[in-house]
């Protein structure tokens, strides 16, 4: 019998222990591969929480069967396998990395998902001896992929369900993932699967929905525009034609030659499709252009990525033996984002600032969380595969079924595409790696261990009391099992009822939303958003102990900067603006881009001021009104379009007069003053700005200009400034010593006029000379009799 189409006859004749238990299990297999990538609910916040609830709710229904059964009749057969050593070596490096965790909530649902993966694998071991079934699970996978990958098509051509149109969050072609990212990892381990059943296909039906099926999968993919996807599915297929030249029967690959030559025509036209501007491609991307910018490592997107991995480094420097516990990147992220920026050679990433729940590279996120102990037993695991498949490609050379070739590929798209994304993160693409592993741990199987060889060793013991052990085992399993589907099953009501009351929250019915948000903390008194929406909503209403205490419960893993400002709001309303001011220089330690937190320190400066000027403190207020006037420019960069509050006006008028009671003379006083701070600038090299002036007329005149120069090499500037008339006729002119500036921080140039200038239209003119390079920069501003306002 051809070796490439069947197990050894020997594995198909074993008598099976259990049968009705191991066809459950394969039928729920098959279902599990099935359902969890098409499987969504509207009303959850994310695509992610339902197909990780009904998967991991699934894999513990078959998981109990799978315990029962070995229990009543223990065996090794399910561990008896080339992978065995590092796969448990990976387990217990997850395990201890729980000693490392200071969250054990977050700990705890991240090993879910990957004890999840495990309990695939193992099921998939001990409940198929025979190749067909692996086949069923592969066409299942392949059809959820199809299926998926329509949906895709269906949304790039505008055809969509209706009531996504009214539910916010979801991004561009989502498909049945929620993410065009997720979908692309997934489709680029189903390709190389999809090609070797299209090669290794006989009858011609069977080939032309294959082909098909190559189509449609590789268009969507294709239209995700996802690079780190092409580029693993270009890489898996290089091994994969390698492969295939080397140990495959080449005979077996030129009887194809008319198949392999027809497929290449559409997949060809697919190509030139998405490549160029036409009527089936109305978004006029190309994938060309797509592809080049991923070599533009000054790209948004690029330096993103960078910043995610710099910080990533930065735990792993911190915590490089242990880890700092498995699920708890995204606790530990915002901190070492926040120590990455801290560095001079670094603060160029600040606009790409985010609160990253994935290091988007799966290795760099598991050094970070296990250490390197855990990334040295998973690296061990990927050596131990391809070890021992290329020995058996070797040792069966021209005889492998073909099947192998396609797990192979399979497992590198995969393998490859982690250096980009974080499949092992996403529940189904983690899934259809371990379901690969394990399949190629059967088609290797050359025979099968006879039951007698695959029980444990029992002791002689009493049959009463063995029988007693293991129905105290079974009933155990089944108790944990019921508290585990339990858990799980509240975390996801909890989701569904946070969904619920952020739609109200939009629509504004926030009393509603509030017991919506309520029932979720009850049923998962951990979900950190749940207590970021109360704290928002409780701010609204005025109960402001309530937000901090909501904001506080929510802050242990729920890191948003949002939630950090709707704490500084409460403790502003409540007076305490110490801890005001602390709580919004944290969210701009994690997130140096975000506005309205340096906002909120310019206004909280602003009182500063004030209160020091009531303190005849004229030093500290013009201290703090330096400092306020810096952060309101520094918000205005990261949020254009925000002006300066005409208190700082105001404050200018007051500093004015209480300088110049202090000088007896007439003549002009010039400040210079750095503020020690790293300013940000997203394009420009330089920024200058002309304070409002503010002043009565014949009274002292006090103003400022901001400047701050990008570059961190120091600069020579000189100049001066100039007050005039509109019409051009000179009334005072302030001469600034030459000086040197760079990028340590911003250079504030006050300037007083005691005798003050007459009521009328005046122009402020700045003449700089940077380097030898002349900038000007002019202010309108008109003098009243007993106000100022400004005319330009």
């Amino acid at each position: 019998m051809d070796r490439k189409n069947v197990l050894p006859k020997a594995m198909q004749e074993q008598k099976e222990s259990f049968p009705l238990i191991r066809q459950i299990i394969r039928v729920g297999l098959a279902e599990l591969f099935f359902l969890v990538p098409l499987l969504f609910y509207a009303w959850a916040t994310t695509f992610a929480i339902t197909k990780d609830t009904a998967a991991e709710l699934i894999i513990l229904v078959l998981g109990i069967l799978w315990a029962l059964a070995i229990i009543e009749k223990p065996t090794l057969s399910s561990f008896r396998h080339p992978f065995a050593l590092p796969i448990f070596a990976f387990m217990a490096a997850l395990l201890i990395s729980l000693f490392q965790t200071n969250n054990y909530y977050t700990a705890l649902v991240d090993l879910g998902k990957w004890s999840s993966y495990f309990l695939v694998y193992f099921l998939i071991l001990w409940s198929i001896q025979e190749k067909k079934w692996i086949r069923i699970i592969l066409w299942t996978t392949l059809s959820a992929g199809a299926l998926a990958a329509l949906y895709s098509l269906m949304q790039f051509y505008g055809l969509d369900l209706p009531f996504w149109m009214h539910l916010r969050g979801r991004g561009r072609l989502f498909s049945t993932f929620g993410n065009p990212n997720y979908l692309a990892g997934y489709l680029t381990g189903c390709l190389p699967l999809t090609f070797i059943l299209f090669v290794h296909s006989r009858a011609r039906k069977y080939r032309l929905i294959l082909a098909a099926l190559l189509c449609v999968l590789y268009a969507s993919l294709l239209i995700t525009f996802t690079r780190g996807a092409w580029v693993a599915l270009f890489l898996s297929f290089v091994v994969l034609i390698v492969l295939l030249l080397l140990y495959a029967d080449v005979r077996t690959l030129m009887k194809n030659k008319f198949w392999l030559c027809g497929l290449a025509l559409p997949l060809l036209v697919i190509t030139l499709l998405y490549s160029t501007p036409n009527c089936l491609n109305p978004t006029g991307k190309s994938i060309v252009q797509r592809g080049v910018s991923s070599l533009d490592l000054t790209s948004s997107t690029t330096r993103q990525r960078f910043l995610i991995w710099l910080s990533t480094l930065q735990i792993i420097k911190e915590n490089p033996i242990g880890g700092t516990g498995v699920g708890t990147f995204c606790l530990h992220y915002p901190s070492a984002q926040a120590q990455v920026l801290a560095k001079e050679k670094y603060r160029h990433y600040v606009p790409k600032t985010n609160r990253s729940i994935n290091a988007h590279n799966d290795y760099l996120q598991l050094a970070s969380e296990t250490g390197t102990i855990g990334l040295v037993c998973f690296l061990w695991l990927i050596v131990s595969f391809y070890q021992h498949t290329l020995r058996f490609l070797r040792k069966h050379r021209k005889e492998t079924p073909l099947l192998l070739f396609g797990i192979i590929g399979g497992i590198t798209s995969i393998l490859i595409h982690a250096f980009f994304s974080f499949p092992f993160h996403i529940v189904q693409n983690g899934m259809l790696f371990w379901m690969l592993l394990a399949s190629s741990v059967i088609v290797m199987r050359e025979s099968p261990k006879t039951p007698e060889e695959n029980r444990f060793e029992e002791q002689p013991v009493s049959k009463k009391r063995r029988i007693l052990a293991k129905r105290a085992a079974q009933v155990a399993v089944i108790m944990l099992a019921i508290f585990l589907s339990t858990w799980r099953i509240r975390i996801f009501v909890s989701d569904i009822y946070v969904k619920k009351g952020e739609i109200l929250m939009d629509r504004g019915i926030d009393h509603q939303a509030v017991e919506k948000l309520r029932r979720a903390t009850r049923f998962d008194p951990h979900n950190g958003q749940a207590h970021a929406n109360l704290a928002e909503i409780y701010g609204r209403f005025g109960r402001y102990q309530e937000s901090i205490a909501e904001a506080k419960k929510a802050t242990i893993n729920w890191f948003h900067p949002k939630l950090y400002h709707q704490m500084a709001f409460a403790y502003f309303k409540l007076g305490e603006l110490k801890e005001a001011e602390e709580i919004t220089k944290k969210a701009i330690y994690f997130f140096p881009n975000f506005a309205p937190a340096w906002i909120n320190l310019g206004y909280l400066s602003l009182l500063d001021t004030g209160e020091a000027l009531s303190r005849d403190n004229t030093e500290q207020a013009n201290e703090t009104l330096d400092w306020a006037i810096v952060c309101y420019l520094q918000g205005n960069v990261f949020q254009p379009g925000s002006s300066l509050p005409p208190d700082i006006s105001s404050l200018l008028d007051h500093l004015g007069s209480r300088m110049s009671k202090a000088r007896q003379t007439s003549e002009v006083l010039l400040r210079e003053r750095i503020i020690p701070l790293y300013f940000f600038l997203k394009e420009s090299p330089y920024l200058i700005v002309v304070l409002e002036p503010s002043a009565k007329a014949e009274k002292p005149f006090y103003s400022k200009v901001f400047f701050y120069c990008a570059e961190e090499k120091g600069h020579s500037l000189s100049g001066d400034i100039q007050i005039e008339t509109l019409g051009g006729e000179l009334e005072k002119e302030i001469r600034l010593s030459p000086c040197r500036v760079d990028a340590s921080g911003p250079l504030l140039l006050s300037f007083l006029v005691k005798e003050g200038f007459p009521e009328g239209q005046h122009r402020i003119k700045l003449r700089l000379s940077l380097d030898g390079e002349s900038i000007l920069k002019e202010k309108e501003f008109s003098i009243l009799g007993a106000f100022s306002r400004v005319g330009g």
